[in-house]
């Protein structure tokens, strides 16, 4: 009988914490659903459907001569339906998904129209900067991904922040009632977490810092892996900036400090695939 309290109880939370979730999506206003789900797939589409030769003069970053436009407008150019279509289905559902465990509407949205924005040109000038260093010789850069990443980057930041904060009030909560033992044992608890969160981090930036074929030319690598670490440091700081220095969030900013440069070490070991 207690059994099955017990469960009925989980199982009630479960459902409380799911109309919290649903609840979420109302408090976005119509105008960020229209930004996010509307225009901005349907700049990439529009962009995609462009001619060829208007299309390689200002929308392809060419390394070997590049200009303003061809640095900003790169990041929304698509050549291919296929390439089209996964980069707006990740990005779709991390916003999707966002939209879903955010509550801070402005807060999102400020530093989501900052990755749509100011991230094109910060990708451009460190892909121009890191080919030559890498002797990387494709001729072309461009894709939605580096901006996809940086979404999925933010939806990452937001679930690790909201699991790993309240861990953390759990644990200081504890430490202040427990005794020497105890602590050490909490401490034991929250070291494992820490390198459990390394490691997941570091599982899902390797593959964003790889370069691999891609059809005729390559996956940019750095574009990925630059998007991916925006999407979670850039909350992560204007969040300590706001709210004042809290362990949890300084944990995770330098977790992925060094896990950006362990990506930085494994790039040039994935163009020997080329």
């Amino acid at each position: 009988m207690r059994d099955l309290r017990e469960w009925t109880e989980i199982i009630e939370r479960i459902k409380s914490y799911i109309r919290s979730l649903r609840s979420n999506l109302s408090y976005w206003r119509y105008y960020q659903w229209i930004l996010f789900f509307v225009v901005v797939p349907l700049v990439n589409m529009v962009i995609s459907l462009l001619p060829a030769d208007i299309l390689d003069k200002y929308f392809i970053l060419h390394p070997s001569s590049p200009n303003i436009f061809s640095m900003f407008f790169s990041n929304y150019t698509h050549l291919a339906l296929a390439h089209l279509s996964s980069n707006l289905t990740l990005y779709l559902i991390s916003v999707l998904l966002i939209f879903t465990f955010e509550k801070r509407t402005h807060f999102f949205s400020w530093i989501a129209i900052g990755f749509l924005v100011g991230l094109p040109l910060y990708i451009s000038f460190l892909t121009l900067w890191a080919f030559p260093i890498l002797h990387i010789t494709t001729n072309s850069a461009y894709g939605f991904s580096g901006i996809t990443l940086a979404f999925f980057g933010y939806l990452f930041y937001l679930i690790c922040q909201n699991g790993y904060q309240r861990f953390i009030d759990w644990f200081f909560a504890r430490w202040k009632e427990e005794g020497s033992l105890e602590k050490l044992r909490l401490l034991y608890v929250i070291s494992v977490l820490d390198y459990g969160m390394l490691i997941l981090i570091f599982i899902f930036m390797i593959p964003f810092a790889t370069f691999f074929r891609e059809g005729s030319g390559a996956a940019n690598g750095i574009a990925h892996l630059v998007g991916f670490t925006a999407g979670m440091l850039i909350p992560a700081g204007v969040d300590l900036k706001i709210e004042g220095f809290t362990l949890s969030k300084l944990i995770f900013i330098l977790t992925v400090l060094v896990i950006v440069i362990l990506s930085l070490i494994y790039v040039p070991l994935s163009l020997s695939h080329l």
